[in-house]
């Protein structure tokens, strides 16, 4: 019956152009507990240059995505660019957490949306605790964080590789190292009154 139900999940949702996933109970169970004493952190999409980065705050079994550049610029109004959804209920009984996702095509496509999604695994259900410190340390300690270790570790994990097809490592612009680290600053400070558990439909 585990097979069964997500197998017809996954089939039903290969037809459509979205992120979806079959996620393990034990996992899942790792990530939100993860997520109720750290409900936010930063994720590094890597571009044709650099890396665009984006926040990703809980909002009850809901992962809201938006860009940083959005938090900065419209404070609790951003708009959510890509949601996560989560469904518990086969939790107790299967032993599996039904996950699909709403994205804003005019900012992400499939493959980059599944990439950030991919992150949430690779920071919320890691068995390093060096990678799981860097959540805990955007979350309790903002002045330590350092944006460059989430580089590092998405560089180490291989995820989104394909989103810079022919190139051997990531790379990053170095020019535009200090204007990230204000920028990533200035991020955490709108955070802490923005609520960015939402959807803004105004176009």
């Amino acid at each position: 019956m585990l097979f069964m139900a997500g197998k017809i999940w996954n089939q039903y949702f290969s037809a459509k152009d979205t992120v979806y996933a079959v996620i393990p109970a034990e996992k899942f169970d790792l990530i939100w507990k993860r997520a109720q004493k750290c409900p936010s952190f930063l994720y590094a999409l890597p571009r044709k240059e650099g890396y665009e980065f984006f926040v990703g705050q809980w909002s009850g079994t809901e992962l809201h995505f938006t860009s940083l550049i959005n938090v900065q610029t419209q404070g609790e109004t951003a708009p959510s660019q890509l949601v996560l959804y989560h469904y518990p209920e086969l939790q107790k009984e299967k032993g599996i957490v039904l996950m699909t996702a709403e994205m804003d095509s005019k900012f992400l496509v499939v493959h980059e949306a599944q990439c950030l999604a991919n992150q949430v695994q690779l920071f919320y259900a890691t068995d390093r605790s060096q990678t799981y410190e860097l959540v805990e340390t955007f979350n309790h300690r903002s002045n330590e964080f350092k944006y460059m270790s989430v580089i590092a570790e998405l560089e180490q994990s291989g995820l989104g590789r394909e989103l810079r097809p022919g190139q051997i490592g990531f790379g990053y612009r170095k020019d535009l190292e200090t204007s990230w680290e204000c920028d990533i600053q200035a991020c955490l400070v709108v955070m802490q009154d923005a609520d960015l558990g939402h959807l803004n439909d105004s176009n």
